[in-house]
Parts: C-alpha cells; structure tokens; sequence
C-alpha cells in the first residue's frame, strides 16, 4: 500500500524519484532492524515488501 502510493505521488510530480526511493530504502532499514530478532516476521516482511529485507 505504501509503496503504491510512492508512485503515485511520484507520477504525479509531488515528489521527486530520488525522495520516493530514499523513502523506500529507510523503510526496508527500519524493517530490517525491527524484524532483526524475529524470522516469522521477517519472512512475512519479504513477502509484503517483494522479497527487499
């Protein structure tokens, strides 16, 4: 859902490329340190995110 609404925003010139793959690549850090502990919720991230964690 958010990385749909990324490219829409995106598309529509409200943000730029570069701001909507920073965005991208904060949000899967971010998971990556939260999910560090946990494999069930890392496998269930990979599968929501498309296999980015």
């Amino acid at each position: 859902m958010i990385r749909n609404r990324l490219e829409k925003v995106c598309a529509a010139g409200e943000i730029s490329e570069y701001i909507k793959c920073t965005i991208i690549d904060m949000s899967d850090k971010v998971l990556a340190h939260i999910a560090a502990h946990y494999a069930n919720v890392r496998k269930g991230v990979k599968a929501v995110m498309g296999g980015r964690v």
